[in-house]
């Protein structure tokens, strides 16, 4: 896969932003994408490890593994202009680290899928609307 430049994400609007989009569960974190409207061809990435986890020092080691698992995985052409959230859980402290990173490009791919089939099937609701006919009918 192509390289993807990928950047924080660090701001709560943004973070809010994203809750609004699609999701992908996977066992060690959640995974929230959205697309953005920019053009920024970087791809931003948030961690959120709420206190349920554990302390400080646990949440703080699972952020950190969770991004060196983000700076390791391979991602699409098509995560370029997404932001992404991973919400993490307990499992993401023991998870082996390869199926960590293997994980977090799953879910994103899973998630792009989504976003993909959401706007397949709005063209074909517009076209619908507009009386055209699916490109198969054609």
């Amino acid at each position: 896969m192509a390289q993807v430049l990928i950047s924080r994400l660090k701001k709560r609007a943004d973070f809010l932003n994203a809750r609004n989009g699609a999701r992908s569960h996977e066992r060690a974190f959640v995974l929230q994408l959205v697309q953005r409207k920019d053009d920024d061809p970087e791809m931003r990435v948030g961690f959120t490890v709420t206190k349920k986890v554990g302390n400080s020092v646990t949440r703080s080691r699972i952020k950190r593994r969770l991004r060196e698992a983000v700076r390791h995985a391979d991602f699409p052409i098509a995560a370029r202009g997404c932001d992404a959230v991973l919400i993490a859980r307990i499992e993401a402290l023991n998870e082996p680290f390869e199926r960590l990173t293997l994980s977090v490009s799953n879910g994103v791919n899973q998630a792009l899928s989504k976003i993909n089939a959401r706007h397949s099937k709005a063209n074909v609701a517009n076209r619908a609307a507009k009386g055209q006919k699916r490109p198969a009918d054609v």
